[in-house]
């Protein structure tokens, strides 16, 4: 009983002082591509299919794994964020990485493309 009210005093003054778990960075990724270096396009898109906003940065990395850059929004419900990369000039393997701050991963529809090659898939 004793361990019981002390368990309930802590979580108590925890929230009346504020306290709260800090929510981390949920990051998916996706398949790689094969990209021939002949300028490939990639582009990867994201889609928050949740009822609350969420930020999301998009990086599309190349071989040997060099970010092409990043594009990063703020994605409201049933709204998108892309990331249109710049084509794909080395050979090698491709794939998509997301960072999503303030949503779960059940809030998020992701592709990565290779749109020379007509090819997606999913980013998990």
């Amino acid at each position: 009983m004793r361990i019981i009210m002390a368990t309930v005093g802590i979580l108590a003054m925890t929230v009346l002082l504020g306290g709260r778990a800090e929510a981390k960075d949920l990051v998916l990724e996706s398949g790689a591509f094969y990209f021939a270096g002949a300028g490939d396009l990639a582009t990867c898109a994201a889609v928050n299919v949740g009822k609350k906003p969420f930020t999301v940065a998009i990086e599309i990395i190349g071989p040997g794994g060099t970010a092409t850059g990043t594009n990063g929004c703020m994605v409201d419900p049933e709204h998108e964020c892309h990331f249109d990369g710049s084509s794909i000039v080395n050979t090698g393997f491709a794939h998509c990485r997301l960072t999503v701050t303030g949503g779960k991963k059940n809030d998020v529809r992701a592709t990565f493309c290779n749109l020379t090659q007509s090819l997606c898939t999913d980013v998990r």
